[in-house]
């Protein structure tokens, strides 16, 4: 009878252990896995260029490939399948003598990104909206394509650091400007950026 009630206590206890097991196998499973992108703010800078000719009204030369400097501030969400939604922001500067072109853009964005092992990511990004040309002669705003592709390192769970090639092509009027080649400007940048993924 002793030997009975041990025997009988050995299989309850293995039962219940078996049964913790599996819950936790359970449970395990249905876990979801981490969005390896979600939410993330990227500041960058740095060079830019206007890569059509533009005219210089005050020394009478034309420029190509005028260098200046290029400021981005992007917002992305990005779902798990790897499509996601943004908003940018961009400014340019590009000096010519005694004049001046500014660019203001401002709009929404389509983002595909992919991941490639456990720190690198790559985003290319669509945004159509707004574009602000500035200069002494005029300001004028326009609709405006904006397209990037981005490496992202990643250095923590939050911080990255990236590299962003950027290009555009905005168009001022359907006539042949004096001042630029053809109706609108060409654009080109690279920029160093710091990402925050939360």
């Amino acid at each position: 009878m002793r030997h009975k009630k041990t025997l009988l206590a050995f299989l309850l206890s293995t039962m219940a252990c078996e049964g913790l097991t599996a819950g936790k196998i359970q449970d395990s499973l249905n876990v979801e896995t981490p969005n390896p992108f979600g939410h993330t703010f990227m500041l960058s800078i740095g060079p830019s260029f206007i890569t059509s000719p533009v005219y210089d009204m005050s020394t009478h030369l034309e420029h190509r490939w005028k260098a200046g400097m290029q400021f981005d501030a992007r917002y992305t969400y990005i779902f798990r399948g790897g499509l996601g939604v943004g908003c940018l922001y961009s400014h340019s500067y590009t000096r010519y003598n005694s004049d001046h072109i500014k660019m203001s853009f401002i709009g929404p964005e389509v983002v595909y990104a992919a991941r490639m092992g456990q720190q690198w990511k790559f985003y290319v990004t669509m945004a159509v909206g707004g574009e602000q040309v500035n200069s002494n002669m005029e300001t004028r705003w326009r609709a405006d394509l904006h397209e990037s592709v981005i490496a992202e390192y990643q250095l923590s769970r939050h911080l990255a650091v990236g590299l962003n090639w950027s290009m555009m092509r905005v168009v001022l009027n359907h006539e042949k400007n004096e001042r630029y080649d053809g109706d609108g400007i060409s654009r080109m940048g690279l920029q160093a950026s710091l990402n925050y993924h939360f």
